[in-house]
């Protein structure tokens, strides 16, 4: 057959089927080998509004952990008792003198700015002849060598004022430098590899034809890099696969429907396919700030900035761990825990670059967030038994094994047949949780159907899934299931899974050994692909 690779972008590693550059979103010293992908062009005009986003330093965040594990652990006498957006503002907020401070920083440039709910974020529209008084700095517009035609604006260097300094965890983006990270995805021109439908998934995962029936059920795509959905083609979709008529009740940002995007369109119509009947947002994020480098950061303030948004999140972007600042990372670990604690799921495609190993001598290189131990990552399959030679999986560098998959990992460490321990970190966080399909997905773009692989599929498929089993719960007045790993670990995944026990994830490089899929977890497969028919059951249990 005839497979094509084409190299794209992913927001922080995008799993797109199109040619882009995406910017990663971290803050602090500029990276001086992604700097020098850039060129300077000129001084930036002084009039340019730029998009400055500060995190407040915030209390109680020790008790996001705690209370975390409390509601999600099935052992604990809380499980399940969710709180409120409202709820959550209480107990975790920013500290009123850092408001304070802010407010009277930015109020003497003239300079008002918004906050999110508990004040945990504060974004300002600053010109930079504002921005240069107010930060020291000399902001400069740069273009990038391999496409000239992407530009932003930058300084080099920059100094929080000091009466703020001390409530901040970081300022968001202006001196960081995007980063085009490139992965491979698989776009097959040949039509007899669209094997999968949302038919073959219910016929597979043994749903059998299940919709939801309760009306507070929901569900969500995000989406980036100015991808989109034309509403047509979903309905034209669902109405070929005899799938719910159930148009997207809600679009929050941008769709432009006469630019549609095959991750877009992958996105909502197998999300909708496989979560028949469920209430579907489309949260697009398509303005990019400051020419694109704010994306995830402005996606996680939607969802915490609103009180009614879905319980399932499906989310096909990450990128390198290494790439993205220790603090950015950590605060937005806290704000993932603050979603699982309102009872919502968040679900991250594992990317398709296998364990991103890139020479002989090289350690594997993990993706974020799959690495996050806060949300549940999903793998790929290449059948009901074989995992996705360039599904994502491995261990994190930044954060340790979490106490829910501890036994689940040490015993892939001592049977698996690990690779060498040199090529990865046996103390971190493991990753894939679950796998789902990830090649031959059939998906209508613009009135063409066309085959698309990569994990991108693997997401939504089992985000639709999750929004099922959380229909039979909130049916039998139950929470939804919110953060799902501490459950998968300890209840539902030697049970209600489809082991994935053959091939690895490396990606076919010629001297990186990739994880093995085994019997139970491994790192190539996470505990395998979900079983409906058990899973129903045991969720209630």
């Amino acid at each position: 057959f005839v497979d094509i690779s084409i190299i794209m972008s992913f927001f922080f590693l995008p799993l797109l089927l199109a040619l882009s550059l995406q910017v990663s979103i971290s803050s602090g010293a500029p990276n001086a080998a992604i700097q020098e992908e850039w060129i300077e062009v000129k001084k930036a005009d002084p009039k340019e509004l730029i998009r400055i986003t500060l995190a407040l330093n915030q209390t109680n965040t020790e008790w996001l952990e705690e209370t975390l594990l409390a509601v999600s652990d099935p052992q604990s006498p809380r499980y399940g008792h969710h709180l409120s957006l409202e709820e959550m503002v209480h107990f975790v907020h920013a500290y009123p003198e850092g408001v304070t401070a802010v407010k009277e920083v930015l109020g003497s440039v003239g300079i008002v700015p918004e906050f999110t709910l508990g004040e945990g974020f504060a974004v300002a529209y600053i010109p930079v002849s504002v921005a240069e008084n107010l930060f020291s700095a000399e902001f400069y517009q740069y273009k990038h060598r391999s496409n000239p035609n992407v530009l932003t604006t930058r300084t080099l260097s920059y100094k929080i004022p000091k009466s703020i300094k001390p409530h901040l965890d970081f300022i968001c983006c202006i001196d960081k430098f995007p980063q085009p990270n490139q992965v491979a995805m698989h776009y097959a021109y040949n039509r007899s590899l669209m094997s999968v439908t949302p038919k073959t998934i219910d016929e597979d995962y043994k749903i059998s034809g299940y919709k939801s029936t309760n009306k507070n059920n929901s569900q969500a795509i995000a989406a980036f890099l100015r991808q989109y959905f034309k509403p047509s083609d979903l309905k034209q979709f669902q109405k070929r696969f005899d799938i719910a008529d159930k148009p997207i009740v809600k679009v929050v940002g941008k769709n432009n429907e006469d630019n549609p995007g095959i991750e877009a369109s992958l996105d909502v119509q197998y999300i909708t396919g496989v979560g028949q009947n469920v209430a579907t947002w489309f949260i697009s994020i398509s303005t990019f700030s400051n020419h694109g480098q704010e994306d995830f950061l402005s996606w996680l303030m939607i969802l915490l900035n609103t009180t009614d948004s879905p319980y399932v999140h499906s989310v096909s972007y990450g990128d390198y761990e290494d790439t993205i600042d220790i603090s950015y990372i950590m605060r937005c670990e806290d704000e993932f825990k603050k979603l699982g604690i309102m009872g919502k799921t968040l679900l991250f495609a594992t990317g398709d670059s296998g364990v991103n190993c890139h020479g002989v001598k090289s350690m594997f290189r993990p993706n974020w967030p799959t690495s996050s131990p806060s949300i549940t990552a999903v793998g790929g399959t290449a059948s009901m038994t074989e995992v996705w030679v360039e599904g994502g999986g491995g261990f994190s560098n930044v954060f340790p094994t979490p106490d829910y998959q501890k036994t689940a990992v040490d015993n892939y460490l001592k049977n698996g047949n690990p690779p060498n321990k040199k090529y990865f970190n046996e103390s971190g966080r493991a990753y894939p949780d679950v796998s789902a399909f990830a090649t031959g997905f059939l998906v209508l773009v613009d009135d063409e159907y066309i085959p698309v692989g990569g994990t991108s599929c693997s997401a939504p498929t089992v985000a639709g899934i999750i929004s099922l089993l959380n229909d039979i719960r909130l049916n039998k007045g139950k929470s939804t299931l919110g953060f799902f790993n501490p459950l998968l670990y300890k209840t539902l995944g030697d049970n209600g899974f489809f082991d994935i026990t053959k091939g690895d994830n490396s990606a076919n490089a010629l001297f990186c050994p990739g994880f093995k899929a085994v019997k139970g977890w491994d790192p190539a497969s996470g505990w395998g692909s979900p079983n409906f028919e058990l899973l129903k059951d045991l969720i209630l249990q």
